[in-house]
Order: structure tokens, then C-alpha cells, then sequence
């Protein structure tokens, strides 16, 4: 029986990743790879904008801008906590299935 919800656990979890990857990363990824990288940054800065745009050496306006073309794509929002997340493990999950696309700059 544990063996059975293990199981069970690790397919859900599988799906999951799989649907998170499919939703976010390869549609942020099949468009310009500015979005991915803004995104990452602004993520991996604490969702500042002011430090995305020195990390990216553009102004924050930019930053904006991008940031409502990744909610445009994929219909989340990364100035939630709850998004961002959620577009953070996306990310982390995207990269390692899909290593051939870079993110960084």
C-alpha cells in the first residue's frame, strides 16, 4: 500500500512538473529570450524592480513592460508571491528538462 501512494505521489508530482514546463517555461522560451531572462532576474532579485533593471542595464520601465509581456504569454502574474513561486519552480524545472535553452544572458 505505501509503495501504491508513493507511486501515486511521484506521477502526480511527474504530471505536475511536466504541466508547469509545458504552460510556462516552453512558451517564455519560444518567444524572445529577453522574457526569460527578465524573468529569472526579477525572480532571483527579490521581484525588485529597481535591482532587475541594474542586474539587466535597463530601466525599470523596461522591466515593467516585459514583465506584463510574461503575464501576456502565459496569463500569471510574477508580482504575486503565490505566481512567483510557482513561475520560480517553472523556471527550475524548465531548465533542467530543457538545459539546451539558455536563460542567462
Amino acid at each position: 500500500l505505501q509503495t501504491i501512494c508513493f507511486l501515486s505521489a511521484l506521477l502526480q508530482v511527474t504530471l505536475s512538473s511536466r504541466q508547469l514546463i509545458e504552460r510556462i517555461y516552453i512558451p517564455l522560451s519560444d518567444q524572445s529570450s529577453e522574457l526569460l531572462t527578465t524573468l529569472q532576474s526579477y525572480l532571483e532579485n527579490g521581484r525588485s524592480l529597481e535591482a532587475t533593471a541594474r542586474d539587466l542595464f535597463v530601466h525599470p520601465n523596461t522591466v515593467r513592460y516585459r514583465l506584463k509581456r510574461v503575464t501576456d504569454v502565459i496569463g500569471w502574474d510574477a508580482t504575486g508571491p503565490r505566481e512567483a513561486m510557482i513561475l520560480q519552480c517553472a523556471l527550475i524545472l524548465g531548465s533542467i528538462k530543457e538545459p539546451v535553452k539558455k536563460i542567462r544572458k
